[in-house]
């Protein structure tokens, strides 16, 4: 059996193919109805379609871009904010700024006294004091795990034949869970 297309059938299958699949991602509910005015091949109905679908696509492109252009300005002020925290914690004067997790490891540490005592660089996963004294990493550990119920503490140390005092709080997550705390020494 020869199926014979028309010039409009090709037409009407054609675009009703395009608006199906640019309007499943625009609205389902305008799609049906679109379909059914393609298929009574109205061609000022096609027409009006036709720019409905233009004007939602460009309204569409403008709310995109729109986000495109927050998402840019918030990546570029939060890039900013973390440069300059990192250069505060970096050039922190006299002292060290550091995050433990519960297993007493450092995910994090730097400050200028860091830099003084040669120990830039290998903060990062070493226990609590490890490489300057094992006595009193393990001392500081047995006060460090309080701060983990929440609670604040403050303790002076000897390292490097001089005394520091020791700060730390809490670092409670978005479920307010303290898998992690801050230790300030100066």
């Amino acid at each position: 059996m020869l199926t014979v297309i028309t010039p409009k059938k090709a037409w009407s299958d054609l675009l009703n193919a395009a608006i199906q699949t640019i309007y499943s991602r625009i609205d389902m509910t305008s799609t049906k109805k679109i379909h059914e005015k393609v298929r009574l091949a109205d061609p000022e109905a096609v027409q009006n379609l036709n720019a409905e679908l233009e004007r939602k696509i460009k309204h569409r492109t403008k709310e995109l871009q729109e986000a495109i252009r927050n998402l840019e300005k918030s990546n570029s002020e939060l890039s900013r904010s973390q440069k300059l925290l990192k250069a505060i914690i970096h050039y922190f004067p006299d002292g060290v700024i550091g995050v433990l997790n519960k297993n007493m490891r450092y995910t994090f540490a730097d400050g200028q006294e860091l830099h003084a005592l040669g120990l830039h660089g290998q903060a990062q996963d070493e226990r609590v004091f490890d490489n300057v004294n094992p006595a009193l990493s393990k001392d500081s550990e047995e006060k460090l795990k309080w701060v983990f119920t929440g609670s604040r503490l403050s303790y002076d140390v000897e390292m490097a034949n001089q005394t520091f005092t020791v700060n730390s709080v809490p670092l409670p997550d978005d479920d307010n869970k303290i898998n992690e705390i801050m230790v300030v020494i100066r």
